[in-house]
């Protein structure tokens, strides 16, 4: 699906992350030889991960972030709606969206609910904000994040060496139509791929093995697994498409991309996709090195760390573009040129 949405756009974001980071060498000192492990950092260019004290939830670092935005001007009555995007919910039963509305002291008049996606879900956050901002009066908190770093056992190679925690807080609203504000968008899902990286027990479809004490076995099929050769190829062929599609339904050419920030899954594949799409690489920046690949929460990680080092801009023409499980992608060309963006924070 293609198109735009009139007079929305982002008034401010950031992103939180842990202080505590630990080194690809001590993650994964038990389970990848040190000279593979060398090779394997300096590739993904990331050599230290945010990793949260197994007390801290999403939830937790995406109201850090959202509490900053509120003590930076933004007033908490003006909420409408409050969107939480995550794979690592607080409880099964309530949606965290609700423990959030509380714990930020919002209103009752206010529409709350969780959505269960992963890297392409602050793009896909974008698109579900601006359609409601349609039918509200007032603006919409957009949460999106995860805490998966240490849901994997030391031995889980999948994920490991790649995932940091963090999660991130953004505040939409309607734009004045004098401004002629347009979202433009290109939004693709593949179901048939579903397979691609799955958790294939621990839903009501199969449970999760356990031993003799109870204990969750540290069998593949009890965590996150994923087809690497699959998951790069979509990376490489349908995210390209939709980004190239995103910019024909703008009418922008590839020239005129100000930015493109892409899901951050590591530093070879945004290479990858900046020479695909003609871009240099300055315009196509990698930012989560320390950080490492924050799931929904890394597009705006990489703002956020941007804002930090003094390198983010008010752009007219950003191309962001997240893409992963599902398999799912989510492009928007859109003018973040008056979008406040706070450095990241840390907890």
């Amino acid at each position: 699906m293609k198109g735009f949405i009139e007079n929305v756009g982002i008034d401010c974001l950031t992103a939180t992350v842990a202080k505590n980071r630990i080194s690809m060498v001590e993650r994964c000192k038990d389970s990848i030889p040190p000279k593979r492990l060398a090779r394997l950092s300096k590739g993904v260019g990331i050599s230290y991960l945010s990793y949260a004290d197994p007390k801290i939830c999403t939830s937790d670092l995406c109201v850090e972030a959202a509490e900053r935005l509120f003590s930076n001007g933004e007033k908490k009555e003006e909420i409408g709606a409050v969107i939480f995007i995550t794979q690592s919910p607080d409880y099964l039963v309530p949606a965290t969206s609700y423990v959030i509305q509380h714990r930020l002291g919002l209103g009752t008049d206010i529409l709350a609910f969780d959505i269960n996606l992963g890297c392409s879900g602050f793009t896909y956050g974008i698109y579900i904000a601006a359609t409601l901002l349609q039918n509200i009066e007032k603006k919409v908190l957009l949460l999106a994040g995860d805490v998966v770093g240490k849901c994997h056992p030391a031995k889980s190679l999948t994920f490991l060496p790649l995932i940091g925690d963090g999660g991130s807080a953004a505040i939409i609203s309607r734009r004045s139509p004098e401004l002629s504000r347009k979202i433009f968008y290109d939004i693709a899902s593949y179901g048939d791929k579903y397979q691609c990286i799955i958790a294939p027990r621990g839903g009501a479809r199969e449970e999760k093995t356990r031993d003799e004490h109870g204990e969750i076995l540290p069998e593949p099929e009890n965590y996150t697994i994923m087809d690497g050769m699959e998951v790069t190829n979509f990376s490489e062929y349908e995210t390209v498409d939709s980004m190239r599609s995103v910019l024909d339904v703008g009418g922008l050419s590839t020239d005129g991309v100000e930015i493109a920030v892409c899901h951050q899954a590591n530093l070879m594949l945004v290479s990858t996709l900046a020479k695909k799409l003609g871009l240099p690489s300055e315009k196509v920046p990698f930012a989560s090195g320390e950080i490492g690949n924050t799931d929904s929460a890394s597009i705006p990680v990489c703002i956020s760390e941007l804002a930090r080092r003094g390198e983010w801009k008010p752009y007219r023409h950003a191309l962001l573009c997240g893409f992963g499980v599902g398999m799912s992608v989510a492009s928007l060309l859109m003018d973040m040129s008056d979008t406040h963006v706070l450095p990241t924070g840390e907890v």
